[in-house]
């Protein structure tokens, strides 16, 4: 150890362990705040209301606080120096606040001489320890009191000594911008170091509190006098944060009040904090004249984030559930105006989506039921009365197409199968006259125009009007087969212009292939067909690219939903296949028991599953409330929907 190095130690010892040079007080370092965000900013805090500072500087500080909080460091100091420093508060109501902390400098390193040799007999250690406990409580409204006491140990090679201390505050603030505090710290039973008794570096100490811009900036003025006879008895400190963000902190302070004996150890400092998910870091620099510079840092957590969040996440999921609950009562609104129009299909849809918003609405339930119930009766209706006019006018083909989809509708339907078969009958009679051939072709064609496929029923009707010319009845319903062919194809050219528009275009290529089948001869559609084939591989390969940047991200997630939107367009891609069964090996690895629980995500999933759903996409919709209930498994409304669109697919499968 050089001879600099030992004048720099030999001064920390005596400042820790000792009286500061020309007092008479012990235990000095007491007078250090073990926060590093107070350290910062000047060692103020004694206005400053929940921070946990306040142990140090005024117990009344901690009365306000409403969550726990906690903190530890421990740096190489000074010279040979270590300073460690834990503390923490535990509100155990909203009057009643405990609080812990532990204070621990430590030097070691010191060479041993008896007399003047420059050969040393070895080397000793020198440290020192604080504990204490602390009960703050609010006394009444913006009026909190505090008490900690403790034990104060030192000691300096073999020899020790110790101590009791006390600290005593109250703290007040009329304005929400305001804070005032006073304390006296330190006060008990002196120290005996070999035969010397000194006092503990008792202080009185009072300081104000100021904040501005929502709490974001706090400024602390603080006073603090030393009952002993020191050289310097009266030091003033500033001190001031600035917050960014709710996560960045800039801090400055300055004390003043030294003179110029060995006791240097404030002046200028600075800092800065971080608060990321509750974690907090600590940074602080302090100037301490000759001594030189020193750096701290600190790790805390602050329980306040997990109330916080938590609130929030209520918040949202609350939000959300009002939000189900209005859309669905506003379908289900609109599901009653239709009904009372008599339009059941339309009540019947809205009331569809009122369940699908909300399962749980039994009102809505009933009145899909009858909805559906009114619009069979209505369909039957129109069928029957369409069909008997028909009759009249002795158009058997199309009577029997109506009493057939009266028979669709309730296959025991007595009057329908009674009127369908006089149909059939009449017709039979009509066609009796005519060749056999006719007769069979007019069948044929007669039900690919009930089954409403009318390019057989065009074709069917070309072949009797080749054998019988002067056939009106075929004539007549070929030429109604060629309109409505023609409408079916505008309608699917309609359908499919409106769905590439959306950029749905994989349901477009359907809806062109469609309209092709049924006009082959149409000029514009092997252009819209092309044109579209080249949207959707575009629209694949971003799906593709998508899911594999969120993969090389780690978001599985995410990855999974692209992937499988480009699959169920294109069933054969190998990168999308490729990389799901790498999604399914990495989530396996990952975790055998599946996603952990996040009510967040769950929801994005069951509100994509309402999207698809509401487009009548029911498979990818069945995926997403899947995906929702691996991420919920309680979700209370995504196993509903998903039964719901199952008896969907299968009431399409089997139509």
């Amino acid at each position: 150890m050089t001879s600099s190095s030992r004048l720099i130690a030999l001064l920390l010892t005596l400042s820790l362990l000792t009286p500061v040079l020309a007092d008479n007080s012990g235990a000095s370092f007491l007078l250090l705040p073990g926060d590093v965000r107070a350290a910062a900013m000047g060692s103020t805090g004694v206005g400053e209301d929940g921070v946990l500072s306040a142990l140090h500087f005024n117990p009344a500080g901690l009365g306000s606080r409403l969550d726990p909080v906690m903190s530890a460091s421990y740096n190489s100091w000074l010279g040979d120096a270590g300073y460690g420093y834990l503390a923490g508060c535990l509100p155990i109501n909203d009057l009643v606040i405990f609080s812990l902390g532990f204070t621990y400098p430590t030097m070691g390193g010191f060479e041993r001489r008896i007399d003047d040799s420059q050969n040393p007999e070895g080397t000793f250690g020198a440290m020192s320890l604080a504990g204490e406990v602390g009960y703050s409580r609010e006394i009444i409204d913006g009026l909190t009191a505090g008490l900690t006491a403790g034990v104060v140990y030192q000691k300096l090679d073999e020899y020790s000594a110790t101590g009791v201390a006390f600290d005593l505050g109250v703290q007040y603030r009329p304005l929400n911008w305001l804070g005032v505090g006073v304390a006296g710290r330190n006060f008990g039973t002196p120290l005996t170091f070999i035969k010397e008794e000194t006092a503990l570096p008792s202080t009185i100490v009072g300081g104000v509190n100021l904040r501005f811009l929502e709490s974001d900036l706090n400024i602390n003025l603080d006073a603090e006098y030393h009952l002993d006879d020191a050289e310097d008895t009266i030091f003033g400190h500033f001190g001031a944060e600035y917050v960014l963000f709710n996560t960045a902190a800039l801090r400055l302070g300055y004390t003043y009040g030294f003179n110029d004996h060995g006791g240097k150890l404030d002046g200028l400092s600075a800092g800065l904090g971080l608060t990321i998910v509750g974690i907090t870091l600590d940074f602080a620099y302090s100037g301490h004249g000759d001594l030189g510079n020193s750096y701290r840092a600190a790790l805390g957590y602050d329980f306040a984030f997990v109330t916080e969040h938590g609130q929030n996440l209520n918040d949202y999921l609350a939000q959300l559930e009002e939000r189900i609950l209005t859309t669905s009562r506003a379908f289900y609104e609109e599901g009653q105006d239709y009904q009372a129009r008599e339009n059941y299909a339309e009540a019947a849809s809205a009331f569809d989506k009122a369940l699908i918003w909300n399962p749980d609405f039994p009102e809505a339930a009933a009145a899909y039921d009858s909805a559906v119930m009114f619009q069979r009766e209505q369909e039957i209706d129109e069928h029957l009365q369409q069909g008997e006019l028909y009759l009249r006018v002795e158009d058997y083909v199309a009577a029997r197409a109506e009493f057939a989809a009266v028979l669709e509708i309730e296959p025991e339907h007595a009057l329908a199968a009674e009127k369908l078969q006089f149909a059939v009958n009449a017709l039979a009679e009509l066609l009796a006259e005519r060749e056999a051939q006719v007769a069979l072709l007019s069948e044929e064609a007669a039900a690919a125009f009930a089954a409403e496929n009318y390019i057989a029923s065009i074709i069917g009707w070309g072949e009797v009007l080749a054998i019988d010319p002067t056939n009106a009845l075929a004539q007549g319903y070929l030429n109604q087969s060629e309109e409505r062919l023609a409408e079916l194809v505008a309608t699917e050219k309609r359908v499919a212009a409106s769905l590439e528009g959306q950029g749905r275009y994989s349901e477009a290529l359907d809806h062109y292939l469609t309209a092709q089948e049924l006009a082959p001869d149409d000029l514009e559609l092997p252009g819209s067909i092309s044109r579209v084939r080249g949207y959707l591989s575009k629209q694949i390969d971003e799906l593709v690219n998508d899911g594999i940047a969120r993969y090389d991200r780690k978001d599985y997630t995410s990855a999974e939903d692209y992937l499988r939107q480009a699959l169920r367009l294109d069933p054969d891609n190998r990168s999308a296949r490729d990389y799901l069964n790498r999604i399914a090996s990495a989530t396996a690895a990952s975790s055998s028991s599946g996603p952990a629980e996040d009510p967040v995500v769950a929801n994005e999933f069951y509100l994509k599953g309402i999207q698809s759903y509401t487009r009548k996409d029911y498979e990818q919709a069945i995926y997403y409330w899947q995906q929702c209930l691996k991420y919920q498994p309680g979700h209370p409304k995504a196993g509903p929907n998903i039964e719901r669109a199952q008896a969907m697919i299968a009431a399409l499968s089997s139509s």
